[in-house]
């Protein structure tokens, strides 16, 4: 998700104004205009900086599940170039089908480790 997207998303969630969560940050010595967050909100400005998310955090997430970590990837990736945000999709892709094939393989090992433990087991109590 666009960071614009996801912060538009967690100010509508928190169900606080702008206005007040401008005032918010202001009172978290972070200076921080209402018009500021619109144009953040509105993605017709880069991503803010990570002192500015900080408090954006801080404020909407009591009212949210927003996570610094999630607002910093939004931030991060919406400054990458559109190609390499491109191939950072396509990488989290392979890497989410890498990760299902791995965990198979774990569930097949773990089935094979039962067989084994149960002959071991019959092998044992019959010798």
């Amino acid at each position: 998700m666009k960071y614009s997207e996801l912060l538009k998303q967690k100010i509508k969630e928190s169900g606080i104004s702008v206005r007040k969560i401008s005032k918010l940050c202001n009172e978290h010595g972070v200076p921080v205009t209402q018009s500021y967050i619109s144009i953040l909100s509105n993605g017709t400005a880069p991503p803010a900086s990570d002192r500015v998310n900080k408090v954006l955090v801080r404020v909407l997430s009591d009212h949210t599940d927003l996570s610094l970590a999630e607002l910093r990837t939004a931030a991060l990736k919406g400054r990458l170039p559109e190609y390499a945000q491109e191939l950072h999709e396509e990488i989290v892709s392979q890497d989410t089908g890498e990760i299902q094939r791995l965990k198979a393989r774990v569930s097949q090992l773990e089935n094979e480790m039962r067989n084994l433990k149960s002959l071991l087991k019959g092998w044992f109590e019959s010798g």
